[in-house]
């Protein structure tokens, strides 16, 4: 007798151990751990301010620069001002009708503009203008850079830009005036019918030929 109630109450623990844990759990809300903010990193900001091109701009807007450091310049819609290029290497932004293309930074091409408007200028080390009045009336070319390059074209009446040590002058359309050739080596811009060729180089160009003829 004594061995079955023994038995018995362990059978009747070993129930209500089971029921126990077979009771439903209590419904509280699961918190779930909130994901961190990410933070912008430093060095993707910085890069994006060395290296990048400008943003463009809507008719008589400027579009942004290009990099501090590498980049184009932004374009800009009729009336406006294209962005400068970065200021180690970019072409400056083009522009719209009567707008003004950007100039480009250190090496670069000058943006170039339309009717009526005034090509960038090319790089302070290399590069050409922009052309300005492209197949229209009117209009400058840029100049072109300092050491390297040539000046910009320049629709019908308007003025070519003018290369500074080395490179030719930009052309006009008609009557207009053709830009400077290099202030060492290079031509003089041509031009149309009732136009005025730009001057050349000293040393090599159209203008210089009366100095090497008495030299030499």
């Amino acid at each position: 007798m004594k061995l079955l109630a023994r038995l018995l109450s362990v059978l009747v623990l070993v129930v209500a151990a089971g029921w126990v844990t077979s009771l439903p759990a209590s419904a509280e809300p699961v918190v779930k751990p909130t994901a961190k903010p990410t933070k912008p990193s430093p060095v993707a900001g910085l890069l994006s301010l060395l290296i990048g091109n400008g943003a463009p701009a809507g008719a008589g807007g400027k579009g942004g620069n290009g990099g501090l450091l590498i980049g184009n310049g932004g374009s800009a819609g009729a009336g406006g001002t294209g962005g400068n290029g970065g200021l180690l290497i970019g072409n400056g932004g083009t522009a719209g009708a009567g707008g003004k293309g950007g100039n480009a930074g250190l090496i670069g091409t000058g943006g170039t503009a339309g009717t009526g408007g005034t090509g960038g200028n090319g790089g302070v080390v290399a590069g050409n203008g922009g052309s300005g009045g492209a197949g229209g009336t009117g209009g400058s070319g840029g100049s072109g850079g300092l050491l390297l390059g040539n000046g910009g074209t320049a629709g019908t009446g308007g003025t070519g830009g003018s290369a500074t040590l080395i490179g030719n002058g930009g052309s006009a359309g008609g009557a207009g005036t053709g830009g400077s050739g290099g202030a060492l080596i290079g031509y003089g811009g041509t031009t149309g019918a009732g136009g005025t060729g730009g001057k050349g180089g000293i040393l090599f160009g159209n203008g210089g030929q009366a100095v090497l003829s008495a030299l030499f």
